[in-house]
């Protein structure tokens, strides 16, 4: 599907400046899109980049969206936004490079020791053998010294590869019995088909009898597999193991190569100082900052990405405006030197109503935390929707719902918090997903969030939740003494600055 859609879903970062759209429009997408399976593809490849598709004197905004299936997004690639060179048109063309999903051949992955081969006693004895020579050999260099051509390295390797040898060695000779059966009995129909000495009828009853001693076997193996799969589920499902999450993890194919060239310039470094915040005061000179960063970078080898660094204005908003229009954190004055205080041209100062990401959270000036959630919301569906294919029972969906419901949207919740429509959408896939998408559901829902001892089963309430969190923020402001955290004592100037004139009776030390 794709198109102007004339609303974003995601306000905080696909509009400039940050705007929520009406609730009732991104309902009804999201209601849309829950039911035909739908992800945005550009901003599933580009989870925190901002980009406009169209663009006016005061505003601009992602209104032009593709959103594809889970399985047209995986073959998919070169996601852009780019204008489109037509007369007349003033929306940028958003554009992906889709693959033909048939184009790709799977194989059978990289080999692995078969499970018989793993019990086969021969084979461990061997192992246990050449484990204990390769631990006398380390002992041996350890004592002597490394050289290149007797060192762990080359050990390592020449265990491990001998190990695989003799692991593929033992698989053919040692079979299991089903299927040396069936392998068997495949040679001989293959032999009684070809057999020119036999007539046609002997042939069709030699051969009807062979498959159906096939198939016979076949039900077997694949009975007593089943059997064995419903056992260990029964024992080890439903249970945080590592059983079963990985059951139900994203199978990602390791070989599939859709385009062997990236036509991205490559790294020129590989060690990055990530998420890095620096607060200057308005006296302070940037370039003294960055004399320091070059500094430090050049005696730690790092690098900082000076292209990505980004200034957020502090302090009134006649200040922030004085800022943005003089690129200067103190107006310039007779007397003083026009090169003190300014900001470089290559940094980005952030305009009222953008949001900046730090540390997984977004800060700016006039913004509000509320759209975007739209990326986490769909992440969530998408792994409900993988952990769903298992058909797990109401116990197993709450502890699905526990994992990913709630551990994906905790740390933006305790970050940024989670608006009241976000919290109401979140609250209702859980719903469904812990009734198996049923309409309507034999018990309420705040039945199915007690205790088990009282009756329910103990589903995540996410408006709990989210007060226990703001709970816990409560109780580290009220923690007094050395360990109380410094962005409190902010939080108390902050407050008593802002106290209301009719608690001017107050003390200020109360305050």
């Amino acid at each position: 599907m794709a198109g102007d859609m004339n609303m974003v879903e995601a306000g905080l970062i696909d509009r400039l400046p940050a705007r929520d759209d009406l609730e009732d429009a991104v309902d009804a997408l999201d209601e849309f899109k829950m039911l035909t399976q739908l992800r945005d593809g550009w901003r599933d490849m580009y989870p925190d980049r901002k980009a406009f598709t169209f663009t006016t004197a005061r505003s601009e905004s992602r209104i032009d969206r593709i959103y594809t299936t889970d399985a047209i997004l995986n073959a998919s690639r070169d996601w852009k936004i780019q204008p489109t060179g037509i007369p007349g048109t003033d929306h940028w063309m958003v554009s992906v490079l889709a693959s033909h999903m048939d184009a790709p051949t799977m194989g059978r992955g990289r080999w692995a020791i078969p499970r018989h081969i793993l019990k086969d006693k021969t084979f461990m004895q061997y192992t246990l053998k050449r484990g204990h020579e390769a631990d006398k050999e380390l002992e041996e260099i350890e004592r002597v010294g490394r050289t290149t051509d007797k060192n762990t390295q080359l050990t390592w390797f020449k265990y491990k590869t001998d190990v695989l040898a003799e692991a593929r060695r033992r698989q053919r000779i040692v079979i299991p019995r089903t299927e040396k059966q069936i392998k068997e009995l495949e040679e001989k129909l293959s032999e009684v088909d070809n057999d020119l000495t036999l007539t046609e009828g002997e042939c069709l009853e030699q051969s009807a009898t062979i498959s159906a001693d096939i198939t016979i076997l076949e039900r077997k193996w694949f009975q007593d597999t089943r059997k064995e799969t419903a056992t260990r589920n029964r024992i080890e499902g439903e249970q945080i193991s590592h059983y079963w999450p990985s059951l139900n993890k994203e199978n990602k194919p390791r070989d599939v190569i859709y385009a062997l060239r990236r036509e991205e310039q490559g790294l020129d470094a590989n060690l990055f100082a990530d998420d890095t915040t620096v607060f200057l005061a308005a006296t302070d000179d940037f370039r003294d900052l960055q004399l320091i960063l070059d500094e430090w970078c050049t005696a730690s080898t790092a690098k900082f990405n000076v292209n990505k660094t980004a200034i957020i204005p502090i302090g009134n908003a006649k200040y922030r405006r004085t800022v943005i229009e003089t690129r200067r954190t103190i107006p310039l004055q007779y007397g003083s030197s026009p090169y003190s205080n300014v900001l470089p041209a290559y940094l980005h100062i952030a305009g009222e109503g953008e949001a900046i990401r730090i540390l997984g959270a977004w800060f700016g000036n006039e913004i509000k935390a509320t759209q975007i959630w739209a990326p986490v919301i769909e992440k969530i569906d998408r792994v409900l929707d993988r952990w769903a294919k298992g058909s797990p029972t109401m116990e197993g969906r709450h502890l699905i719902v526990q994992m990913f419901a709630g551990g994906m949207s905790q740390y933006l919740t305790q970050v940024q918090g989670m608006p009241t429509e976000v919290e109401k959408r979140l609250a209702k896939r859980i719903n469904k997903y812990i009734w198996e998408e049923k309409e309507r559901n034999p018990i309420n829902k705040d039945t199915t969030y007690l205790d088990i001892k009282d009756g329910g089963r103990a589903v995540l309430d996410i408006s709990a939740r989210n007060e226990a969190i703001e709970l816990m923020w409560l109780k580290r402001y009220l923690t007094f003494g050395p360990d109380r955290p410094l962005w409190a004592t902010l939080a108390d100037s902050l407050l008593a600055k802002n106290t209301p004139a009719t608690e001017n009776g107050i003390p200020v030390f109360i305050k």
